[in-house]
């Protein structure tokens, strides 16, 4: 699931691919599931709460993914904040659920998931 603000996109897997809820959008459903597979920090930006300049309080995107395996539901949540100037590279903050850290994502990884909305 994505959303900013009152977008919302909801995907899921049928027969191997990520879908729209309606059993189309299957270019945007590929971009996506190859985004998250590829997504990776670039950088720790501080081990913490966040601060308010990072832009958590209106997230830029809230990304929730539910995988199964093994028999057991596992969900992985985070939110991206704003972006700035990090090493001399567009990057966005994002914080994982269950880390108290701020990382830095490098803007090119989280397009496809912010175009998507």
């Amino acid at each position: 699931t994505l959303s900013r603000g009152v977008a919302r996109m909801v995907l899921s897997r049928h027969a191997g691919k990520l879908l729209l809820g309606d059993g189309g959008g299957g270019d945007v459903g590929e971009r996506i599931g190859l985004a998250l597979e590829a997504l990776r920090a670039d950088s720790v930006v501080h081990l913490g709460p966040p601060r308010p300049t990072e832009g958590f309080a209106r997230p830029s995107l809230d990304v929730r993914v539910r995988t199964k395996g093994d028999g057991a539901a596992r969900e992985v949540h985070f939110v991206v904040g704003d972006s700035a100037l990090v090493q001399k590279e567009r990057m966005f903050f994002v914080r994982l659920d269950g880390v108290d850290a701020t990382y830095a994502v490098a803007r090119d990884r989280l397009a496809p998931l912010m175009d998507a909305l």
